[in-house]
């Protein structure tokens, strides 16, 4: 039974190495390769994340924000959280407020989900943030960001709606969806 194993192990490895196998293309660090390209709705996403972190981030942030404004078919851009590093990185309102202003540019609608290293990473003496209280963070970061509930940053603002349950009185859904405008 080892032999089997050992053999359908060593069968599987040279097939995967073949260099006669096919490949999917790479991902391009380009604008406009989509990955589905049969689709009858084509819908491309510029997705981001972890950014900006740091001086050379910041300096480089309004090249990546061009890049996605000027590739036509992105329909939606969404930042997947962590706007600062979690450690010897500031917390405060006047940072948050120059990364607010960056998000700002952007042409198509902005989604942003935030990330801890802006709220609970910021109270710890050893990460060197400042000695914010993480809820008083959250609160920050959401009277920033999410100004409107329900309404994406960015151009274009799109209908966003919330989750089924939610209270139209609730401020803050934590769950919202955009509606794709019929073409």
């Amino acid at each position: 039974m080892r032999r089997v194993a050992a053999s359908l192990a060593m069968l599987v490895m040279v097939v995967a190495c073949s260099p006669e196998r096919s490949t999917a293309p790479a991902p391009s660090m380009s604008i406009g390769n989509p990955v589905n390209t049969g689709s009858k709705e084509p819908y491309t996403l510029a997705v981001i994340g972890d950014t900006p972190y740091g001086p050379e981030k910041l300096a480089e942030f309004p090249a990546l924000t061009d890049l996605i404004n000027g590739d036509p078919k992105v329909a939606l851009v969404a930042h997947l959280g962590d706007i600062k590093a979690g450690s010897s990185s500031p917390c405060t309102n006047e940072y948050m407020d120059s990364i607010r202003v960056l998000f700002d540019r952007f042409k198509d609608p902005f989604v942003y989900t935030p990330g801890d290293n802006e709220w609970t990473d910021c109270h710890a003496a050893s990460k060197n943030n400042g000695l914010y209280t993480p809820t008083e963070r959250l609160a920050f970061v959401r009277s920033l960001f999410f100004p409107v509930a329900g309404q994406s940053l960015g151009g274009r603002n799109p209908t966003m709606t919330a989750r089924p349950g939610v209270r139209p009185s609730r401020r803050m859904p934590r769950t919202i969806r955009r509606r794709q405008p019929s073409r």
